[in-house]
């Protein structure tokens, strides 16, 4: 959930505003958060339940709808949860970007100049104590493909050897 939530919570830090494109993030916290209390039973305050029951079209891939099997009490527990859930991935993701902030600015100042970040040179860019980002190595030219091979003649390859046998029959 952090992760999701990641991204917005450095918007929110560095440029001090929220931007639309933490609204997909938002969605997809949401809908991660929902599923875990709705049908993965991953829910503290509501149990090991699954609530609703959805109609798929899976060769669609679409969702048709979905039956409530549970009272109105229960939707507003659920909506508490989901929100228990969104909060809690968003005030760690804070937590850790704010102690990190160093990094996060590094992080932002590498992918300003190379537009990509390998997990490798992340790692590197966390891990480090002087701060230094990693250098980017060159990719490895491929290599130009070898000619093929001639293929022997048949008076070049010898008596032929029958399977089983080591030594040629006499003549």
């Amino acid at each position: 959930m952090a992760v999701i939530l990641g991204g917005r919570v450095a918007e929110e830090l560095i440029f001090g505003d929220i931007t639309s494109g933490a609204s997909d993030d938002i969605g997809k916290a949401t809908k991660l958060a929902r599923r875990m209390v709705t049908e993965w039973g991953m829910s503290e305050k509501l149990g090991p339940l699954t609530f609703g029951h959805k109609e798929e079209l899976v060769f669609l891939g679409r969702d048709l709808g979905e039956q409530r099997n549970y009272s109105e009490e229960v939707a507003g527990e659920i909506d508490q949860e989901v929100h228990r859930l969104v909060d809690a991935g968003y005030q760690r993701a804070k937590k850790i970007l704010t102690e990190r902030r160093e990094k996060l600015v590094q992080l932002a100042e590498y992918l300003k100049t190379e537009e990509t970040i390998e997990g490798w040179q992340m790692d590197a860019v966390i891990n480090s104590p002087d701060g230094k980002l990693p250098p980017v190595p060159e990719r490895p030219k491929a290599e130009a493909p070898r000619p093929p091979q001639p293929q022997p003649k048949a008076d070049d390859r010898g008596p032929e050897i029958p399977p089983g046998r080591l030594e040629p029959t006499p003549a």
